[in-house]
């Protein structure tokens, strides 16, 4: 033991070693918290951002489209703001565990105090429209678009759906850019009572496709709302004819 002892000593010596500074040791500990801190205000934008997916989808919509229940499940989950979630979260556990008396802490104790935290911020957020502007500002994004299942759902012109954002407005037809860049012209002449719509605004079409780029609108309402619910509720649609409700009727069955 001695003879360790003495060799390490020896060691330091020849290599002019020096206790580290106090203060060095005071800034890795504000800096642990700065980054856990971080970790957990960042999240809580992903999870406005989940909160705001979730809150605003038609769950009951899946009859309309065509889909099992499970398989409109599965295309609704917001899965690119699960990941980020959780990568995190993962985060800020690493970090409250580096910090001075972190490690006295059970793991279970760290992530549920992230996930808390993160939860109530994250409310917070989303109350304030934050959520739909955090989506918002990554949908563009090539790696958002790489998780957001949203545009297989909504946007199928083939069977007949339809969504983007408002890019002209006239009488009764506009213009919308849908989310792989293409433009197109939706006519409205079947929608009794017309909405203002407004440019930029981001809207879902049941209907169908007439030509290249062209579309008839059957219902049109808001993405970020429900079918029926919010600024749009009020329009009228014009009653389906016998052809039209066989074949909802078909696409039902």
């Amino acid at each position: 033991m001695a003879r360790i002892a003495k060799k390490v000593i020896e060691k330091i010596e020849e290599q002019h070693l020096k206790p580290a500074p106090r203060w060095q040791f005071k800034l890795h500990e504000v800096l642990l918290w700065v980054f856990f801190g971080l970790a957990v205000f960042l999240g809580s934008f992903a999870i406005a951002a989940i909160l705001h997916n979730l809150l605003s989808n038609d769950w009951g919509a899946f009859a309309q489209l065509g889909k099992s229940p499970f398989e409109y499940v599965f295309l609704s989950i917001p899965y690119f703001w699960i990941i980020v979630f959780a990568g995190l979260l993962a985060l800020a556990f690493l970090d409250f565990k580096k910090t001075e008396g972190g490690y006295k802490f059970r793991s279970i104790w760290i992530v549920l105090l992230s996930l808390g935290l993160s939860l109530i911020f994250g409310a917070s957020l989303f109350f304030f429209g934050i959520g739909e502007k955090t989506d918002r500002v990554f949908e563009r994004a090539p790696i958002f678009n790489n998780f957001d299942t949203r545009p297989r759902l909504w946007n199928n012109p083939l069977e007949n759906t339809l969504m983007g954002e408002i890019t002209k407005v006239s009488e009764k037809q506009i213009e919308i850019e849908d989310p792989q860049g293409n433009t197109w012209k939706v006519d409205l002449s079947l929608i009794n009572k017309l909405p203002d719509f407004e440019v930029g605004e981001r809207i879902r079409i049941m209907g169908e496709k007439t030509s290249e780029n062209e579309f008839k609108a059957k219902i049109i309402w808001p993405l970020n709302q429900p079918m029926f619910r919010g600024r749009f509720q009020n329009f009228e649609m014009p009653t389906p004819n016998k052809n039209e409700r066989n074949n909802l009727e078909t696409r039902i069955n």
